[in-house]
């Protein structure tokens, strides 16, 4: 009987070793805005996850946008009682209540409050690598083309 409860706890530990949950954290900015961070359990970052506003009241989608690669979305906070939801697959959702702005929740429709994500949080070295990569590529064609040219030239008038 040992053998077989040692047989069990063998067998199903690689399982729990790599169980994990999605977990949802909103951090109010003080600005009006708040951070939605999305992660597993096991540390683990959830980008590319879905993070869904929904109202409360008319249980409509307000606001809807994948997590980023750093798993950290900066949105308005919206004036009407809301839920967040962030949606990680078949089996990975989180839940939890929106943070209420300064001036508290209001009763409007839900269609009118469309929270904009705030930053897109590209940093100045990235757009620079980006501009000067585009430059390089241009270049590359026209030097290709240069010396396309004048091979084409060296063919006809040997």
């Amino acid at each position: 009987m040992d053998r077989f409860i040692k047989l069990i706890v063998l067998t199903l530990l690689p399982v729990s070793i790599y169980a994990h949950t999605l977990v949802v954290n909103a951090i109010d900015n003080e600005d009006g805005t708040m951070n939605i961070v999305g992660e597993f359990t096991t540390g683990e970052a959830a980008s590319g996850a879905l993070i869904k506003l929904i109202a409360k009241d008319s249980k409509k989608t307000i606001f809807e946008k994948r997590l980023p690669d750093d798993s950290e979305l900066t949105v308005v906070i919206p004036k009407i009682p809301y839920t967040i939801i962030l949606d990680g697959g078949p089996g990975h959702q989180a839940t939890i209540d929106g943070i209420a702005p300064k001036e508290g929740f209001k009763k409007t429709d839900a269609t009118k409050q469309i929270p904009q994500v705030v930053d897109s949080k590209v940093s100045t070295a990235v757009k620079v690598s980006l501009i000067l990569g585009f430059i390089l590529l241009l270049l590359t064609i026209f030097i290709n083309i240069y010396n396309t040219n004048r091979l084409i030239r060296t063919i006809k008038n040997p």
